[in-house]
């Protein structure tokens, strides 16, 4: 008799639809509001929040599994990385490319696509992106 070889957390992701894995991505942003807190951009400046202004859609660009070698080896974690674009039509559009992604977001899940962590790559000076910078102490 054959042992499957294949991870059963693997097959899970695997049997998902590309449109069930965006949606998750989706859900994500709306359950944050579409909002950021505590964002640091890679000039080391520190925003207090970043919001992004809508309709903004989600693209999956990759999926991975990984494997938890640390602390217990038999679990499972799940990276989804989506492309955040800004979702206007050509039509409303006059001089900003739809097509110009407004940033990256990574979603890390458990192996019951339950959240762990997320990390972020944005284009801050997007104009689909109002960021406010930390006051520095003392200026008002």
């Amino acid at each position: 008799m054959l042992k499957s070889t294949i991870n059963p957390t693997w097959e899970k992701l695997d049997k998902l639809s590309i449109a069930s894995l965006e949606s998750i991505g989706r859900e994500h942003l709306q359950y944050s509001n579409f909002t950021i807190f505590c964002y640091w951009d890679e000039q080391d400046n520190f925003y207090e929040e970043v919001i992004f202004k809508q309709p903004l859609s989600v693209e999956l660009s990759s999926y991975a599994l990984g494997k938890n070698l640390q602390e217990n080896p038999a679990e499972y974690w799940i990276e989804l990385k989506y492309l955040l674009k800004n979702n206007l039509s050509v039509e409303s559009e006059t001089k900003i490319c739809p097509d110009n992604p407004i940033g990256e977001m990574t979603l890390i899940l458990d192996a019951n696509f339950n959240f762990i962590d997320e990390n972020w790559s944005l284009d801050i000076d997007s104009p689909f992106i109002t960021a406010k910078l930390e006051k520095e102490e003392g200026i008002d």
